[in-house]
């Protein structure tokens, strides 16, 4: 059975429910919208989340959960509303919902995210 870091390896669980490992690099959240191997199923990735989200994100395919593992965070979703989200908890952030973090205290998340469409825009436009 393999054991992987999920800082470094994306793990896209497919509709059959079967497990694939795809690696982390350069270019991995640059072109993840265009990616249409990633378009079916759910991503799980993981981070050490020091600083605040330099962009804002959006995922228009479906819901994303945001766990927090450890550390403090607030979800910032744009012209709603700011959530505090604490060690143990986890966030849902609906589809088509643009949002992004900013670190209270650092720590490690989980992000379980929709294959298909995710979309990335600098913070001002």
């Amino acid at each position: 059975m393999p054991v992987v870091d999920p800082r470094a390896t994306c793990l896209q669980m497919t509709e059959d429910w079967t497990v694939r490992q795809i690696p982390i690099d350069n270019e991995f959240w640059a072109t993840i919208g265009e990616r249409t191997e990633l378009h079916h199923g759910c991503l799980v990735t993981g981070h050490e989340t020091t600083r605040d989200f330099g962009h804002w994100e959006m995922h228009p395919e479906g819901d994303e959960l945001i766990v927090a593992v450890s550390g403090a965070y607030i979800l910032i979703v744009e012209g709603v509303e700011e959530r505090p989200i604490m060690a143990g908890e986890i966030a849902i952030v609906p589809k088509g919902t643009w949002h992004r973090l900013t670190v209270q205290e650092p720590g490690r998340t989980l992000f379980l995210t929709p294959g298909k469409g995710t979309r990335h825009r600098p913070l001002v436009e």
